[in-house]
């Protein structure tokens, strides 16, 4: 989404070349922006964080759709779970709405050491009855996942 210029992606820290994202600072955050004032639902977003030395202790998702000016507090989560073998989590936004932007706020276990994240997804759950015949389908991403019974 991002490599095909619909969404601008800004943060505190780097990113290298293979996409991965780190910053030394005790907290940090990462920004998505639709570049053309669309709105997306988020139901869910997922945290890969595979260096066990720069896991984030903390985590809010927020949501803005006047510019950054203000933010809504989606989601926290305090008790993350990563560990050797648990390195990727999806966290379920309890009341999901349409926002322009999306900013993940996280905080680092160790401060010293800072934070380090290898994939983020944003998602949205669309939801179909079973047996139901899709006539038209219009999809403005260059990739979609479907559930094994999609």
């Amino acid at each position: 989404y991002n490599d095909a210029g619909m969404c601008r992606v800004t943060q505190s820290g780097d990113r290298s070349k293979e996409g991965v994202w780190r910053d030394k600072a005790s907290s940090s955050w990462i920004q998505f922006e639709h570049v053309d004032g669309r709105k997306r639902l988020v139901t869910s977003y997922v945290l890969e964080c595979k260096n066990k030395h720069l896991l984030p202790s903390a985590i809010e998702l927020e949501g803005s759709n006047d510019g950054g000016e203000s933010w809504a507090s989606l989601d926290k989560q305090t008790a993350l779970g990563f560990d050797e073998t648990t390195t990727r989590r999806e966290f379920t936004v309890a009341s999901p709405a349409k926002w322009n932007l999306y900013r993940l706020r996280m905080t680092a276990e160790d401060e010293a050491e800072g934070i380090q994240v290898d994939t983020i997804e944003l998602n949205e759950y669309v939801h179909c009855e079973q047996g139901t015949s899709v006539a038209t389908l219009k999809i403005d991403h260059p990739v979609l996942t479907l559930s094994v019974h999609g």
